[in-house]
C-alpha cells in the first residue's frame, strides 16, 4: 500500500515536471527565443533543468521546488512558470544574450530608474549612474521589457546599462540618460493618478510608469511635474517612498502630508515596511518657481505628535 501511494506520487511528480518544462518552454518561444529547457534523463528531487541554445549558462532550476509551491503553496501553474523564467533570466549575462537575439538591446527601450544611493553603493561602484537629491538617491539606466503578450502574463525583465552598453551604443552616460526622457514611449508610460477619493486622500497623487514597475523615476520627467503643479496649484511636497513610485501632493495640504507620514510611520511600526523596495527615507519638495526638485531634511517616516490636550 505504502509502495502504491509512493508510485502515484512519484508519477504526479514526473507528470508536473514535463508539464512545467513544456511551459517554460513555450514562454521562452513567446519571447522570440531560440532556447530551449530540458529535464536530465534521471529525474530526481534533486535534479535540475538544463538551458540549451543560451550563449551563456543559466541559473539552476530545480523542478522539485517548482513543483512544491505548486501543491503546497497553491501558486498556479503560470506563475510557477513566470517565476521560474524570470530567475532564469536574472542573470546579466543571460539577460544580455536573451535581450540580443529578441532584438530590445536598443537605447529606445533604455528608461531612467532610481536606487537609494546609499544601500547600493556596492551595485553603483559597478554601473554608469548619476547622483541626484544631494547624494541620496542614484539614477540608473536599465533596458526594461514588458510583454504586451496577455499569455506571459505580465512578465517584466531589466537590464542595468553598462559602460560596455554605452560603448555600443556609442553615447555617454549624460547623452543616454536625456535620450531616454526625450522617449515619447517613455513619456507616455508615465502615469499621474488620484491616490484616493476617501477624505485624507483627496488630492494626493500617485507619480509612477506602466505597471507601477520601477516607477518612482516619474518625477523626473518635468512635463508631467508641470502637469501636475499646474492642478495642484504650484508647489508640491513629493514622498518617493518606493522604487515603484512616488506619491506627490500641494504643500498646502498639510493634513494630506501628516496623514501619509504618519501611515507611513505606522507601516513600520506593524512590519509592513519592504526595505528591498524603499527609495528613500527623507521628504522632496518641488518648487515652481525655481522649476526644481530638492531633497529637504525631513523624514518620511514621521511618529505621529500626542496632543497634550487630549491626553489629560
Amino acid at each position: 500500500m505504502r509502495n502504491d501511494r509512493y508510485s502515484i506520487i512519484e508519477k504526479e511528480k514526473r507528470e508536473f515536471y514535463e508539464i512545467f518544462v513544456y511551459e517554460l518552454n513555450d514562454n521562452i518561444q513567446k519571447m522570440g527565443l531560440g532556447w530551449k529547457v530540458v529535464l536530465p534523463d534521471h529525474i530526481s528531487d534533486g535534479c535540475v533543468i538544463s538551458l540549451q541554445g543560451s550563449p551563456e549558462k543559466g541559473p539552476e532550476i530545480f523542478p522539485f521546488v517548482a513543483y512544491n509551491r505548486h501543491t503546497q503553496l497553491g501558486e498556479p501553474l503560470w506563475l510557477v512558470v513566470r517565476n521560474s523564467l524570470e530567475f532564469l533570466l536574472r542573470d546579466d549575462r543571460i539577460t544580455k544574450a536573451a535581450f540580443k537575439e529578441m532584438g530590445v538591446l536598443s537605447p529606445n527601450l533604455v528608461v531612467p530608474t532610481l536606487m537609494n544611493a546609499k544601500r547600493n553603493q556596492e551595485v553603483l561602484d559597478n554601473f554608469p549612474h548619476k547622483l541626484y537629491g544631494d547624494g541620496d538617491l542614484a539614477i540608473v539606466l536599465r533596458i526594461i521589457y514588458h510583454s504586451t503578450d496577455c499569455l506571459l502574463e505580465d512578465m517584466h525583465l531589466n537590464l542595468r546599462v553598462t559602460s560596455e552598453m554605452l560603448n555600443e551604443f556609442g553615447m555617454d552616460f549624460d547623452t543616454l540618460y536625456q535620450w531616454s526622457l526625450d522617449n515619447p514611449e517613455n513619456q507616455r508610460a508615465v502615469s499621474v493618478e488620484p491616490f484616493g477619493t476617501e477624505p485624507e486622500k483627496k488630492d494626493i497623487y500617485i507619480m509612477t510608469t506602466e505597471s507601477f514597475y520601477w516607477g518612482a523615476s516619474a518625477f523626473l520627467y518635468k512635463e508631467k511635474v508641470h502637469e501636475l503643479s499646474d492642478k495642484l496649484g504650484g508647489d508640491m511636497v513629493l514622498f518617493p517612498t518606493s522604487i515603484n513610485q512616488c506619491v506627490a501632493l500641494s504643500n498646502k495640504n498639510r493634513d494630506g502630508r501628516k496623514w501619509i507620514q504618519e501611515t507611513l510611520y505606522d507601516s513600520k511600526q506593524n512590519g509592513f515596511q519592504q526595505r528591498e523596495k524603499d527609495l528613500s527615507d527623507y521628504i522632496y519638495v518641488y518648487s515652481r518657481k525655481t522649476d526644481e526638485i530638492r531633497k529637504t531634511s525631513q523624514r518620511m517616516r514621521q511618529k505621529p505628535k500626542v496632543n497634550k490636550n487630549h491626553s489629560r
